[in-house]
């Protein structure tokens, strides 16, 4: 009874350990071997080029988050940043495209500003994933 037990581990285990004979086999999908980055690089350069040019792109794409007159990018974001430093101090924020960062009454994640933000890096952050893969 006991070399039969042996007998079927034993071929259970050969079985097991003849079944991988596709660990040799390159991922598909999103995921590149050096060899493919080696080959992009190299042999299709326009390619890459064209990627770096999109993700530049992004960075000052007029209304491609939000549809109004204040979403034209990094600059955008900067600008309502700086709205908070004490480098721009005003008396009155009656006027503005910026006047709600400068009251601090933009810290909810439904107003345009977070979503401008946030839109913005998201697109900047897919375009640079999306060359990758």
């Amino acid at each position: 009874m006991r070399i039969i037990k042996n007998i079927l581990m034993s071929v259970a285990c050969i079985i097991m350990l003849g079944s991988c004979n596709d660990l040799d086999t390159e991922p598909i999908g999103s995921t590149l071997t050096t060899d493919q980055r080696e080959y992009v690089i190299k042999d299709q350069a326009s390619k890459l080029q064209a990627t770096v040019s999109g993700v530049y792109g992004n960075f000052y794409a007029y209304r491609n988050v939000y549809d109004d007159f204040f979403d034209f990018g990094l600059p955008s974001i900067l600008t309502m940043l700086n709205q908070r430093t004490e480098g721009l101090v005003s008396a009155s924020y009656d006027y503005g495209w910026y006047a709600e960062c400068g009251q601090f009454s933009d810290n909810t994640p439904t107003t345009p500003y977070a979503r401008i933000i946030w839109g913005t890096f998201y697109n900047i952050f897919g375009q640079s994933g999306d060359g990758h893969s």
